[in-house]
């Protein structure tokens, strides 16, 4: 009787352990290359260290090795070279495959522990779907059926049918009579994702419909979602409701854009290490991102948010795995400040500009001198976008500078470039008041031809820009220049007359 009773009592202990992590989603054939794509999802109320576990297949095992934690009860097992950037997740690695890579046509993956023992087991086939459709296979919750499904690593499982999900509503409706009973409401969580952020519009941020914006998509049946909250990642929030959105319905695969301008420095440009959708203190879904450029979105493609072009209340722009690229890799603006060459109180700086797909147009360069301006602001304006070019703008230097060392700054287009250069002794400084110093601070050229890398030449990259002062000095000379040449003349022909 003892020994049967310690038998039971151990495999009751075993069924716990068993019970306490299992298979949750499977991404067994991802589209196209399956390689760094392939993943296996579990799940668990409890925390669980899997290091040192194994994972197999019908041919392979893999040790698995911890590459990030978290206080999820997701834990996902991947290949090397996944991204799992904005996934919140417990992230394992397999190694370069899981087992020998998951096969299409049908195969079985079985999670042991350190000492060996089946802790999970699932078996599937192509039959199943998810073959190279770009879904996966997900675990009903609280059931040992599985269905097809978009992919969701570290999130909750979206649920099948409801024609196929007859048993989950009927245990739905006993619990809530249950709790109806008990006076404990249920809170059913919407199945909505957060699917496009715009947080650096064109103009001004907090105007409706062209300032900042985040798209929520519906994989559910329509509701309501006026009173759940965007939080973003200093604990900011927005509520959902007739101000922020122009509906509150969202109906069934159907997309909802929320504005958040009106809450000042909710959508940080540089970086949001989360965005969160909530309904009351249960966490729908999240998302982060970095470095927004202006008027450039960013859509969940694959399940990552890439930077494309902003498509509210829209599909998100199609996007192969080959034409993703890195944030960091997008094309940026730049200026440098090639040379600075000194005549008297005039200074002549040479810059090489290169202008992306920005809206912005205006460049303004001036010298400083111990954190003060120390001469006029001259104002370029280069209109045309993805545009290269190479042009001399001239500064005039004001009287009394104490410090021969000044800081020449060229700043504009989302860039910025400076360089410190020291006076000529016994600078001539000319302390001419013909021409005002407000006249020659509203130097501006309207326009500036639009080359390109390929079709730029020397011609251009040597024309110079010259103040009013500079051009009538200059005419005043060729003048004196020809009547010289006309006196000279004059006095050669009369020679030989006599």
């Amino acid at each position: 009787m003892l020994k049967a009773s310690i038998y039971l009592i151990t495999f009751v202990f075993l069924i716990n352990i068993v019970n306490a992590i299992t298979f949750n989603e499977v991404n067994y054939n991802p589209i196209g290359n399956d390689n760094n794509k392939e993943y296996a999802e579990l799940f668990s109320q409890e925390s669980i260290n899997l290091s040192n576990y194994t994972i197999e297949d019908l041919s392979s095992s893999d040790t698995l090795t911890l590459l990030k934690s978290s206080n999820s009860n997701y834990y996902l097992i991947v290949e090397e070279g996944f991204d799992y950037s904005l996934i919140d997740a417990n992230i394992y690695s397999a190694g370069p495959a899981i087992g020998n890579n998951l096969n299409n046509d049908n195969d079985q993956i079985i999670l042991k522990d350190e000492n060996g023992t089946i802790i999970d087991t699932f078996a599937y086939n192509s039959n199943m779907g998810a073959n190279n459709n770009g879904k996966s296979l997900c675990k009903i919750p609280n059931s040992t059926e599985w269905f097809e499904c978009n992919p969701t690593p570290g999130l909750i499982n979206q649920e099948i049918e409801e024609q196929n999900n007859q048993q989950n509503q009927s245990n739905n409706e006993l619990n809530n009579e249950t709790n109806q009973s008990n006076n404990q409401p249920i809170i059913e969580i919407p199945k909505i994702i957060i699917n496009e952020i715009l947080p650096n519009p064109i103009g001004d941020d907090s105007g409706i419909p062209n300032g900042e914006w985040i798209e929520l998509y519906n994989q559910g049946d329509s509701l309501n979602v006026n009173g759940l909250t965007l939080k973003d990642s200093s604990s900011k929030t927005i509520e959902i409701n007739s101000e922020t959105t122009q509906s509150t319905i969202i109906g069934k695969n159907s997309y909802l854009v929320v504005y958040t301008g009106s809450k000042i420095g909710f959508l940080n440009n540089d970086k949001e290490t989360e965005i969160s959708l909530y309904k009351n203190d249960t966490k729908i879904d999240s998302v982060s991102y970095e470095n927004a450029k202006e008027g450039i979105s960013f859509s969940r493609i694959q399940n990552k948010m890439i930077p494309t072009e902003p498509t509210p209340n829209q599909p998100n722009s199609e996007v192969s795995s080959e034409e993703i690229q890195p944030i960091d890799e997008l094309v940026k603006s730049y200026i440098k400040i090639l040379d600075i060459k000194e005549n008297g109180n005039f200074l002549d700086i040479t810059l090489e500009i290169s202008k992306s797909n920005t809206n912005k147009e205006v460049i303004e360069i001036y010298a400083e001198s111990e954190d003060k301006k120390v001469s006029n602001t001259a104002k370029v304006n280069v209109p045309s976008k993805n545009t290269n070019l190479t042009l001399n703008v001239p500064l005039i230097l004001k009287e009394n500078i104490k410090d021969n060392i000044i800081k020449i700054i060229a700043e504009g287009l989302d860039t910025k470039d400076s360089l410190e250069i020291t006076l000529k002794e016994n600078n001539n400084l000319l302390n001419e008041k013909t021409v005002s110093e407000e006249e020659d601070s509203k130097i501006y050229l309207k326009e500036v031809a639009q080359t390109t890398s390929k079709d730029f030449n020397t011609e251009n990259s040597n024309q110079i820009y010259k103040s009013k002062r500079l051009k009538s000095r200059d005419y005043a000379l060729y003048l004196f220049i020809i009547a010289l040449v006309v006196i000279v003349i004059a006095l050669v022909y009369k020679n030989d007359k006599i």
